[in-house]
């Protein structure tokens, strides 16, 4: 496991080197699309992540916020304790996901799909579930 986090830590690390400052930016924002990418531990604020394929992915305390997860696909992945305030998840894929305790405060999941996902505990002020299908969904404090 240590040897798979250095690697993705690696490619995390030559992405922002070429995201860079070529366009005078501070070089924060990344943008990830290569299918089925884990993220480096604790560095994927504001990350371009729309279409990933993430499924079954272990981001536990992972901290996404603002990032844009719109279309991604997140079956079956482990999100207990992710913070992912202000984060779009239109369209997104969390069918059997497990966001318990998860921080979605004020995220955007219009239109996803959370059938049989576990939510329970999970911060949801101000997240817009408009036309979200939550299905079997576990929603329990």
């Amino acid at each position: 496991m240590k040897k798979r986090s250095a690697v993705f830590l690696l490619v995390f690390t030559l992405v922002v080197a070429a995201c860079g400052s070529s366009d005078g930016s501070s070089g924060t924002d990344v943008s990830v699309s290569t299918t089925g990418a884990a993220l480096p531990s604790k560095g994927a604020a504001n990350a371009d992540l729309r279409g990933a394929d993430l499924r079954g992915e272990d981001l536990r305390g992972e901290d996404l916020t603002n990032a844009n997860l719109r279309g991604a696909d997140l079956s079956w992945a482990k999100l207990a304790g992710v913070k992912l305030v202000g984060a779009n998840l239109t369209d997104a894929i969390l069918a059997y996901a497990i966001l318990a305790y998860a921080n979605l405060t004020d995220a955007d999941l219009s239109s996803a799909y959370l059938t049989n996902a576990n939510l329970r505990g999970a911060e949801l002020r101000g997240a817009n579930l408009s036309g979200a299908n939550l299905t079997n969904a576990n929603l329990y404090v």
